[in-house]
């Protein structure tokens, strides 16, 4: 269901339950599905990899935001992650503050993301452990690679696999310039056609 919806998914959830006790091997469930044309949910309790408390990752007017869910072990996330060190290191200077880009893995622990970034020189990114964010059940991440773009209002304008934007350094020109950027994963997907 959409996020304009929430009252009514939570309202089913509990009409439901009475109807569903004792019942065996029957699962119900319903929920929002937060993508693209939705605004951004901050993500809660993940941690910096390098240490520190567990945190919120709130979203500035003005900025443009790529977060990237990640994992070391995953070979088709290598290339996106390198990406995004390669953009920040030509556009950095320019971007300054404006751009941000936060790389969210699912590894089992943070030590392994530390080193591994640390060998393959991925510093410009903000990196973050999931450690015990529901990120997954909120925004619906089924696997990894998956990339969301936020513009400077806060509204998710992108949500997939990040091969599906053919230029990013492009995208943030336009969110900053308050343009709207189109293609596939610019749409809101209900979880009906995201499984269909």
């Amino acid at each position: 269901m959409k996020p304009d919806q929430e009252d009514k998914c939570n309202a089913l959830k509990e009409a439901v339950k009475p109807i569903m006790e004792g019942i065996k091997d029957v699962k119900f469930d319903v929920k929002v599905n937060l993508g693209a044309g939705c605004p951004y949910k901050p993500i809660q309790n993940v941690v910096p990899i390098k240490g520190g408390e567990p945190m919120t990752l709130e979203h500035t007017e003005g900025e443009v935001w790529l977060i990237d869910f990640w994992a070391t072990w995953c070979p088709p996330c290598q290339a996106p992650m390198q990406h995004n060190e390669d953009m920040l290191a030509k556009n950095g200077a320019k971007w300054g503050e404006k751009v941000k880009i936060n790389c969210v893995s699912i590894d089992q622990t943070a030590e392994a993301v530390v080193k591994h970034v640390g060998a393959k020189g991925w510093e410009r990114p903000h990196h973050y452990h999931r450690a015990k964010s529901d990120f997954e059940q909120v925004y619906s991440v089924d696997g990894v690679p998956e990339v969301m773009l936020i513009d400077t209002k806060g509204k998710i304008v992108f949500k997939g696999h990040p091969g599906n934007r053919k230029n990013l350094e492009e995208d943030f020109e336009k969110l900053l310039a308050g343009e709207e950027i189109y293609g596939t994963g610019c749409e809101f997907e209900s979880a009906e056609a995201k499984n269909a």
